[in-house]
């Protein structure tokens, strides 16, 4: 590193970060070359809680920098703001390039990180001011929207899977990728936690145990570096905090039962302490899982407080219109009866517009906690939520319950149970097509007009018009569900429906209807991202039928790859979308001339056909798509010339007999086999009889 002029505070380390621990510096090359290409900002600023590797990032960046790096630390107990200021201009008066980084910039006032700012503007191109700060300073606001401002935040900060890595190796600890991967999600990056972490669990040698917060390395250095910068106030008001998944002054005044708390939040922020922004306003925050943890450990000591504490902010967020917070804040605050009544209740918001993770976790930790027969509402979503994701056994034991339950009133969206169990059986369709359209119609007829499952009813209405082969009355239904759907935000309904129109113009021929239609089913489901889920694989099948008709071939085959994904969510679950999207997959599949994946869809189809015993249309398309394979290996087979001889002998090449025993078995001396067998080798341009069979393999020839 070379740094010629450096100004030496007492007791001040140049680019210092916290004292300890000393982790081993792993090289960030993605930030140093972020860093070494921001020469057009005049400013950077580097700001993360401590342990974020800051001083770090800076070293490795001054090693390939050509420039000098002086550092000056505004710590007003040793030196003035004005004496830094006066030490700076002296700097700039110079005139070799260099990087005058400020450390500690949190500790200025405003005016003052405002001041050096316009400081900045006199250096030359060769300079650069770099800001170093535990919290973001709101006097760069005006640089940011000149684009005069690299910003290095905590985002940016937090290691890298494979960063990662190379930090636990460096202290003799080898975990797997799984158990890294939960070290990863559970510091959330934090280099100085995920070091700690490995040093912990090197030392008791059990690198499986769950990581908290509570650990002790970890405990130590939190409270020695965060909270021993913070008032016996914040602590406690953080502690408190700590009963709660998300801060802001108004939730936590209702919460906490008090006033101010907006401005102790900024307060504790400019500190440096590890509250985490989550709006650019910085009027909301969430605490990092592990300092979380630290300060739980202290509430818990308070008898029901979390408790108490959780439950008045899950009030607060209702009221509000933040239920997803609601249901959150309810669950930290272990009541199963407030968490199933607004699940209930707000459930198909929060789903249909994209959310089904999250509603999974809910029932997860309702399942847990409760029988499904106690809340139907919740079996119903339950159920819903389990088609989509392919769990066909939990989605039969849940529609058991939801159409069995005896529900005195209407359902939440002011419709019959009846109503419900028509669109759920007309989604499941387990007694043919005929059935599910009579179900659809039924539901269409019996809910609320108003109802968010009306989208839903006219898409499985407009399904079953399909199946059964009329296009023009299915695609008058689904045009429904495009047009109610978009006035719900039902994103997984539109997805579908979109995907279903384009299938319906693929096959009229329609080709620029379908383009638009499979984009829009492709941009709807994106959102949803959870993978394998039901709704990727039509939108995603479309895609690629549209794209390869265009012949745009590596399209094709991307859209083909995320449709393939979404396969093990659509099976016996959803059998009709099941079958249809691997219709389509091997329609597209042997136009692009891969016969083997083609029979692999057609093999899948078939088994589905055979459990489900119905959808007579789709099983004779899938019989023509067959033919179409077998003329297509054939022709395959006559432009190589193979006699009718060698196709004979060939599916036994690929088996462990000898010359002789296959010749036993074809009725043909051992010399006229191996003749044949030479014969099929030089038309597919092999030379053995191992790579033939790998080339007729790939070929479609013979199966895998």
């Amino acid at each position: 590193m070379r740094v010629q002029k450096a100004i030496r505070v007492p007791g001040a380390d140049l680019f210092r970060d916290e004292p300890i621990p000393r982790i081993p510096s792993v090289p960030r090359v993605a930030l140093v070359e972020r860093l070494r290409g921001a020469g057009d900002a005049q400013v950077i600023s580097i700001t993360a809680p401590a342990g974020y590797g800051k001083s770090f990032l800076l070293r490795q960046w001054a090693r390939v920098d050509e420039r000098d790096f002086t550092t000056i630390a505004a710590d007003d107990r040793l030196f003035t703001v004005g004496e830094a200021f006066l030490l700076a201009g002296e700097l700039i008066a110079g005139s070799d390039p260099l990087v005058l980084v400020i450390d500690n910039a949190q500790l200025l006032d405003d005016a003052d990180v405002e001041a050096l700012i316009g400081l900045a503007d006199q250096f030359r191109a060769s300079c650069q001011l770099v800001l170093v700060a535990r919290c973001s300073l709101a006097a760069v606001a005006r640089l940011r929207s000149e684009g005069r401002l690299l910003e290095i935040e905590m985002r940016d900060l937090a290691m890298s899977l494979g960063e990662a890595d190379l930090l636990v190796r460096s202290v003799d600890l080898s975990v797997s990728a799984e158990d890294l991967q939960v070290l990863v999600d559970r510091t959330e990056g934090w280099p100085v936690g995920l070091y700690l972490a490995a040093l912990a669990r090197r030392d008791r040698q059990a690198p499986t145990d769950p990581m908290t917060g509570n650990e002790r390395f970890v405990a130590e250095y939190l409270r020695a570096e965060v909270l021993g910068r913070l008032t016996r106030a914040q602590i406690r008001f953080l502690v408190r905090c700590s009963a709660l998944a998300f801060l802001s002054g108004p939730l936590c005044d209702a919460a906490l039962r008090r006033t101010g708390s907006a401005r102790v939040l900024r307060t504790i922020a400019r500190s440096g302490a590890m509250l985490i922004p989550l709006d650019m306003a910085g009027q909301m925050y969430r605490l990092h899982p592990l300092f979380r943890d630290v300060l739980r450990a202290d509430l818990d000591d308070e008898s029901g407080a979390s408790a108490m504490i959780a439950a008045r902010a899950a009030l607060w967020c209702e009221r509000h219109g933040l239920i997803d917070m609601a249901i959150e804040h309810a669950q930290i605050a272990g009541d199963v009866n407030r968490t199933a009544a607004l699940f209930s209740v707000y459930g198909l918001d929060v789903g249909w517009s994209g959310r089904i993770e999250r509603m999974d976790g809910w029932l997860e930790w309702l399942a847990a906690r409760a029988p499904r027969e106690r809340y139907p509402v919740v079996a119903f979503f339950g159920t819903w939520i389990n088609l989509l994701l392919g769990r066909e056994r939990d989605a039969a034991l849940s529609a058991v319950v939801a159409q069995d339950a005896q529900v005195t009133g209407l359902m939440p969206d002011g419709s019959s149970h009846e109503a419900w169990v028509f669109v759920l059986r007309a989604a499941m369709c387990r007694h043919g097509v005929d059935a599910m359209e009579k179900d659809a119609r039924l539901a269409i007829e019996t809910l609320d007009p108003y109802s968010p499952w009306q989208p839903t009813a006219s898409l499985l209405l407009g399904i079953a018009f399909m199946l059964s082969g009329d296009l023009d009355e299915a695609d008058r239904y689904l045009a429904d569900a495009t047009e109610t759907g978009a006035g719900h935000y039902a994103l997984i309904t539109l997805a579908i429906a979109s995907a279903e129109r384009a299938f319906i113009a693929i096959l009229q021929g329609r080709w620029n209807d379908a383009a638009a239609w499979a984009a829009r089913a492709c941009d709807l489901a994106d959102r949803e991202p959870v993978r394998p889920f039901a709704a990727h694989g039509p939108a995603h099948v479309a895609a690629a039928r549209v794209a390869r008709h265009r012949g745009e071939t590596e399209a094709a085959l991307a859209h083909l790859a995320i449709a393939e994904e979404s396969l093990p969510a659509l099976n016996g679950s959803l059998p009709y979308l099941a079958i249809q999207v691997r219709l389509m997959f091997a329609r597209c599949a042997l136009a692009l001339g891969d016969e083997e994946l083609t029979r692999r869809r057609l093999d899948e189809i078939s088994e589905l056909i055979r459990r489900s015993g119905t959808f007579e249309k789709l099983a004779r398309s899938a019989d023509e798509l067959r033919s179409q394979l077998t003329a297509a290996e054939h022709k395959v087979a006559k432009d190589l010339r193979l006699t009718g001889a060698e196709l004979r002998l060939l599916p036994l090449l690929a088996t462990q007999l000898t010359f002789r025993e296959v010749g036993e078995q074809l009725h043909l001396s051992q010399h006229t086999v191996k003749a044949e067998a030479i014969s099929i080798y030089r038309k597919l341009g092999e030379t053995s009889r191992s790579r033939a069979i790998e080339r007729s393999r790939s070929m479609g020839l013979l199966p895998d």
